[in-house]
């Protein structure tokens, strides 16, 4: 029995000794790996803490987070109960009627929903509008005072965007066109101040806003229903709107975040180990075990490929002084991480970074959409000042815009433009680069929505 004690101490023994080796000789690799990868994310410029990427200190008083119509939402501060908008209101299929060429049918509406007049279904929010359209008109905004891992309360804005855009289109609909255009410039307004926000959360909730806001905008231009005046202004609202260039400042900014949560995990002590490798407590033995056996600089290795593939999916396909996403590059970027091997020095990346490449499209095709309206603007100004459409889009250079926006998905090509007997068809080959002559390619739900990945992406005035 003793001798056996004794082989097994060996053994054990043995084993720990190992263990340490190999744990030495990670670490120093990882921190070697590590150490290079720094020395070229410096040279890039890339930042280090979300400080550098948050918008200037200002006063309260210029700041439109600090309203008090929006402050406590943008904190997530518990508030009175408020109104809600009826499901039928506050489904997205309803601001998303314009990508397939409709107007949302309000009389629809009204007998759905059982009411003779759709405004007075608003009313209650009035004062939730007053306080929003006030804030908007502030000339800056910085939603925190220090910017770290917190994430601010930002969703419970969406619904004040659903009633403004609603309230648009009613306005519209009864011949209101400068009360439904202040209402779009409201939302505009606050896409615009969201624009510096490092977090992915901050650009999600400024895609979610235009996308809102493309309804009535689309209605009153398919409608004709604003003049010279009212167009310029909108088209002046439409042209302050980027959303690449702060789309790939978030990512930048998840980056970061990515980072500081690994090198604390990377500095834990081997015992215990944060949560992220699994709950000690839980009694499971492999949770026991996993701390053990996952040497810091395997830590390391894997923050080093999630920044990598922050960068090829995210990060680098955008070219903001072009104007462009590159929409293969993105797919390539995807296909290859999905398709990786899970090895020691990625299968922590490959838990924090999953297959959120749709949003790619998305944002792709909401400010392409935005560079069409800005044209479609154009468009209707040259209409009403020489009674027709023009032949071609360089036409309306320079009297009615002093440049026109390239094809974003399609390497800054010109967009498509068709002149029609009675309107014009004008648009993106998307993201398959494909041009189909217009067609919205439409997938399999009920009801259909717009396949972002396959067809055109179409603003279309009738032809």
């Amino acid at each position: 029995m003793k001798t056996f004690l004794k082989r097994l101490s060996g053994i054990l023994l043995v084993l720990a000794g190992l263990l340490l080796i190999f744990h030495g000789i990670e670490n120093w690799r990882g921190a070697r790996a590590l150490a290079r990868w720094e020395v070229t994310s410096k040279a890039l410029g890339q930042p280090l803490s979300l400080e550098e990427l948050a918008p200037p200190l200002i006063p309260d008083a210029e700041n439109f987070a600090q309203h008090p119509g929006v402050a406590d939402a943008i904190a997530g501060r518990p508030q009175p109960e408020g109104p809600v908008l009826p499901a039928a209101l506050s489904d997205g299929e309803l601001f998303r009627a314009w990508e397939q060429g409709r107007v949302v049918d309000q009389e629809a509406l009204k007998a759905q929903l059982k009411v003779a007049d759709l405004g007075s279904l608003l009313e209650p929010f009035a004062e939730q509008l007053r306080g929003l359209e006030e804030a908007s008109l502030r000339p800056h905004s910085r939603i925190m005072r220090v910017y770290n891992d917190e994430i601010p309360a930002l969703l419970g804005l969406r619904q004040r965007a659903r009633v403004l855009s609603l309230r648009a289109l009613i306005a519209l609909r009864a011949g209101k066109s400068q009360a439904a255009l202040d209402d779009v410039l409201t939302l505009l307004r606050v896409v615009h101040h969201l624009e510096r926000e490092p977090q992915l959360i901050s650009q999600l909730l400024r895609i979610g806003y235009v996308r809102i806001a493309l309804q009535p905008i689309w209605e009153g231009l398919h409608e004709q229903r604003w003049n010279e005046a009212q167009l310029a202004s909108l088209q002046a609202g439409l042209s302050g709107v980027d959303l690449l260039t702060n789309w790939q400042r978030s990512w930048t900014a998840e980056s970061v975040y990515i980072r500081g949560n690994m090198q604390k995990m990377a500095a834990a002590p081997l015992w215990p180990r944060p949560h992220y490798f699994g709950d000690p407590k839980s009694g499971r033995l492999a949770d026991y075990l996993f701390p053990f056996f996952v040497p810091r600089g395997w830590i390391q290795q894997n923050q080093i490929r999630a920044e990598q593939q922050r960068r090829a999916q995210w990060i680098d396909i955008i070219d903001p002084v072009q104007h462009t996403l590159d929409a293969r590059a993105s797919e390539r970027a995807t296909a290859q991480w999905t398709q990786a091997p899970r090895r020691p020095y990625n299968f922590l990346a490959r838990l924090i970074i999953t297959d959120d490449a749709d949003w790619n499209s998305r944002v792709a095709h909401t400010q392409s959409s935005l560079d069409q309206a800005r044209v479609a603007c154009a468009l209707e100004r040259h209409h009403l000042a020489r009674h027709a459409y023009p032949e071609r889009l360089q036409d309306l250079l320079p009297a009615f815009t002093a440049q026109l926006p390239g094809d974003l998905s399609n390497h800054g090509q010109p967009l498509q433009y068709r002149k029609g007997v009675l309107g014009y068809r004008l648009y993106a080959l998307g993201w398959d680069g494909l041009d189909q002559r217009g067609q919205v390619a439409l997938d399999t739900q009920k009801p259909p929505r717009h396949n972002l990945k396959q067809g055109d992406w179409m603003w279309e005035r009738g032809e």
